[in-house]
Order: C-alpha cells, then sequence, then structure tokens
C-alpha cells in the first residue's frame, strides 16, 4: 500500500511524463509541417511561372546574374527549373539580351537557349 506523499510523487512523476511526451509530439508535428512548407515553398518558386519585381546588379554566371537583377527568385531554383525543363539538354547561347522582370522564368529560358518559337510569342 502507498502512502500519500508516494501517491502524489508518482502522480506528479507521471504528470511530468506526459507533459514531455505532448511536448515531444507537437514538436515532431511541427517539424513535419515545417519541412511540408518549406519544400513546398522551394517548389512553388522552382516550378511557377512568376516574374519578380526589383532593381538591377551584376554577377558572372547566368543564374547569378538574373539573381542579382531581380529576374528570377532564386539561383538554385532556376538551376532545378533548367534541369527539369526542355532545355535541360539545351546549353544557353551567348550574346545580349533584353529580359524583363514581367518575364516569367520559362520565357527568359526560351530566350537564354535561343528558342526563336518563345520569342516570337511574346
Amino acid at each position: 500500500m502507498m502512502t500519500k506523499d508516494e501517491e502524489r510523487k508518482n502522480n506528479r512523476d507521471d504528470l511530468f511524463r506526459l507533459f514531455w511526451k505532448v511536448v515531444h509530439q507537437i514538436l515532431i508535428i511541427g517539424l513535419i509541417v515545417g519541412l511540408f512548407f518549406g519544400m513546398y515553398s522551394f517548389a512553388y518558386h522552382a516550378f511557377s511561372n512568376e516574374a519578380y519585381d526589383a532593381s538591377s546588379t551584376r554577377k558572372i554566371q547566368v543564374a547569378d546574374q538574373l539573381y542579382e537583377k531581380h529576374l528570377i527568385i532564386g539561383k538554385n531554383r532556376f538551376k532545378v527549373r533548367k534541369f527539369f525543363s526542355k532545355y535541360s539538354e539545351t546549353e544557353f547561347v551567348p550574346g545580349k539580351y533584353s529580359l524583363s522582370q514581367s518575364q516569367g522564368i520559362d520565357e527568359i529560358m526560351a530566350v537564354l537557349c535561343g528558342d526563336v518559337r518563345e520569342r516570337e510569342k511574346k
């Protein structure tokens, strides 16, 4: 038979364990939700065809240059988008281009890869 003090201590220990189990479950759920939204955001920006607005600066590589001129949202997203696009095997054509912030990623890639059909659609 347990005394009242031992019973209170066991109840307190049980409540403490229950509290940490709940906190642990909440943290796991939060981590899963956070990972989901992070992956969703990456995929949305990598595969959406939205334009991006801001000022301009200059860099050497194409993705860096487009990112610095705020024509794309992320350098890695642009590289992933190119890898999964119809231009994955196509090299960028050297030259000077007139690109605008109202163009989406698909249009920018079409111009950079020399796809005349895409340029004539505009």
